[in-house]
């Protein structure tokens, strides 16, 4: 009696074993398939050209099939490596086309180029160290962090102490400058490179 209560008992288990096998490979199956139309979606994506060389006709010379000449191939190189902006590339070209450029003049170091910066009477800059909270930062990341200021009293002290500017500027209530100056970039629709320079009006 008891064998054949255990041997049901064992058929049971079987059956439900088999059923759950059964189960898990109809899952495992369909996930696949699944996946696999994903896939199959994914491949079918349309894709759309955003850049491309298009046909023209080969320039001949010395610089050709794709230049006509040594400055057109060597402006298009240094913009290129360089990633120029459109707006650098006008001021380029607002000094190379001004009246009062000279090639002779141009200093080709540039460490030499920028060191002229000593001779312009700059602002003072102070630097001082401000405590950052640091929650959610890297364990590496240091407390402080430097702040740089400038006074701004001095800066209009120099501002009104400049000569150069006292001329063009109001002088009393309902008084007008025969010319404006304009500090902004662009506004005035003139390149901004030399707006406020008088060698360049």
């Amino acid at each position: 009696m008891d064998s054949d209560m255990l041997s049901s008992k064992s058929d049971m288990l079987s059956n439900e074993s088999n059923t759950l096998s059964s189960v898990s490979d109809t899952l495992s199956s369909s996930g696949q398939s699944t996946i696999m139309e994903e896939v199959g979606l994914q491949s079918e994506v349309t894709q759309t050209i955003v850049d491309s060389g298009i046909n023209f006709q080969p320039l001949s010379g010395e610089y050709g099939p794709y230049f006509k000449n040594f400055t057109e191939m060597s402006l298009f190189t240094w913009v290129t490596k360089h990633m120029i902006t459109s707006n650098a590339y006008k001021d380029l070209m607002y000094i190379i086309e001004h009246p009062n450029f000279r090639p002779k003049h141009i200093i080709k170091n540039i460490r030499r180029l920028r060191s002229l910066r000593n001779r312009l009477p700059l602002q003072t800059i102070k630097c001082h160290q401000v405590l950052i909270q640091n929650m959610k930062t890297p364990s590496t990341s240091t407390p402080f962090k430097n702040s740089y200021t400038i006074s701004i009293s001095k800066h209009i002290r120099r501002v009104l102490g400049n000569r150069s500017l006292d001329r063009r500027c109001t002088s009393g209530l309902g008084s007008k400058p025969k010319q404006n100056l304009s500090f902004g970039m662009g506004i005035s629709g003139r390149n901004h490179l030399f707006s406020a320079h008088p060698q360049f009006e």
